[in-house]
């Protein structure tokens, strides 16, 4: 009798301690699952109140020190109390990137220091290009169509950033580099070496991946002044037209006597590199009384003082004849510069039309991507170096980017050559947020949204949304 009881005892330990373990792993499991579900709509959260600020954003210049940047605003952006959570939001101008569906092939190199080669460039303009001729070092149809879990290229621009996975000679090392879960910061798993993944230098410096210089997504309406206004259309503007812009009436007949018959294919094509020979003198501004360049079709019309006064209302586009200002026929080689990317439609020699470009704004690019859009040189360096250091110094960024003349080592050349390209507003945004469950301890549950906004529209359009665990 004494054994039965001993052993009765013991099964029933036995049970009591089995259903208490399972009670407590149940008590867990519901717990994280209620925090999980917390993190979740706290996140949302995050997103929502980031498109909140960036509608409210003055829209006349962007940069960093906006409300939408988390450093400039921590107390809404940055561990963000929710009832038993909190949430952290990192809002990411897309405009300060490179286009990858319109950057040209000496731009993509221009991040050689990051790991792009000949070989990976060629291949990413094959894909988005519509014909199925490789590039010198590319490859088309055939390639992915032949590897052992085959896929179709598309031909076509890049819909998502991440589409550039599938490209040949694209890793997950190049595309993003150290900061795997998009936070903006060295933690302590990117910076040891191979003990734990991402495999990262040990260093102390964060190492970026080509999805913080790169983007696919361009605003949906046409690229406006800082009024809010549409920019006038220097292919098709009447004198009347530049003179209201402030021309006078020497210099607005200037403009269109000196437009070829396809239209200028650049904004840049207005200015002048011989001070004083049009309407305004280059070096007081005062307006002189002659215009050497009025009548001649294809000469600059206008010095650089009076071109920065219009730069930021004129664009490009369709001629009067009916034909693309764009030159679609020619090959983006020349360094640094987009054989088409000035055009209204947003095209380039490779792709079909768009209905806008994609302008990079200098206000918010790193220096990688400065570096790249001047082609990647010495020279190029130099002036991304300066144009940083300049907009440091300033209390909100560039005003304007006839301020880029300003920058030291920046020649009226260089400026034309991207003054089609740059921006200092942004429209489309991409917003990370992160939740995590309030807990000591073992780490608690977390959700991760991302989100890719467009708010020149009104609501804000959603381009791109993903939710699920923490990367």
């Amino acid at each position: 009798m004494l054994l039965i009881v001993l052993w009765t005892v013991a099964i029933l330990l036995i049970l009591a301690g089995t259903t208490r373990q399972t009670s407590r792993l149940d008590t867990k499991l519901s717990t994280f699952t209620t925090q999980e579900v917390r993190c979740k709509w706290a996140s949302q959260a995050g997103v929502e109140k980031a498109i909140a600020i960036l509608n409210e954003d003055d829209r006349a210049l962007d940069g960093p020190a906006d409300l939408w940047n988390a450093t400039t605003n921590p107390a809404d952006l940055a561990d963000v109390p929710m009832l038993g959570c909190h949430y952290t939001v990192r809002v990411v101008d897309e405009a300060g990137k490179l286009n990858v569906n319109t950057a040209t092939r000496d731009q993509l190199l221009g991040l050689f220091d990051w790991g792009m080669d000949v070989a990976t460039a060629d291949a990413i303009i094959d894909w988005r290009d519509a014909d199925d001729e490789p590039g010198e070092e590319g490859v088309e149809a055939g390639y992915y169509e032949n590897l052992p879990y085959r896929y179709t290229i598309r031909n076509q621009p890049f819909k998502t950033i991440r589409e550039m996975m599938k490209v040949k000679g694209v890793t997950d090392q190049l595309f993003y580099g150290e900061d795997t879960n998009f936070n903006g910061q060295l933690d302590d798993n990117e910076k040891d070496g191979s003990q734990t993944p991402p495999f990262d230098d040990g260093d102390a410096v964060l190492d970026l991946g080509w999805i913080n210089f790169l983007t696919c997504y361009v605003p949906q309406t046409a690229p406006q002044d800082p009024n809010g206004t549409t920019k006038v259309n220097i292919n098709q503007a009447t004198a009347a037209q530049l003179q209201e812009l402030g021309l006078t009436a020497v210099q607005a007949q200037a403009v269109i006597d000196s437009r070829p018959s396809s239209g200028y294919t650049s904004i840049g094509a207005l200015i002048s590199t011989n001070v004083g020979t049009s309407a305004t003198s280059q070096t007081t501004g005062q307006t002189t009384s002659g215009a050497a360049n009025v009548g001649t079709a294809g000469t600059p019309p206008l010095d650089a003082a009076t071109f920065r006064t219009i730069v930021d209302l004129i664009t490009v586009g369709t001629s009067s004849t009916g034909t693309q200002a764009s030159a679609s026929n020619q090959t983006s080689t020349q360094a640094g510069t987009d054989a088409s990317s000035s055009s209204a439609t947003g095209t380039t020699s490779s792709m079909p039309a768009q209905t806008t470009v994609n302008l990079i704004n200098v206000n918010t690019a790193p220096l990688e991507v400065l570096v790249a859009l001047w082609g990647g040189t010495d020279q190029a360096y130099e002036v991304a170096q300066n144009v940083v250091s300049y907009r440091d110094g300033t209390l909100t960024g560039l005003e304007s980017i006839g301020e880029l003349l300003d920058v030291p080592s920046m020649t009226t050349d260089l400026f034309a050559q991207v003054v089609d390209q740059v921006t200092v507003r942004s429209n489309v945004f991409t917003i990370y947020c992160v939740a995590k469950a309030d807990q000591t301890g073992i780490s608690g549950a977390s959700w991760f949204t991302e989100a890719v906004v467009d708010r020149s529209q009104s609501p804000a359009k959603i381009l791109y949304w993903y939710q699920g665990a923490c990367p």
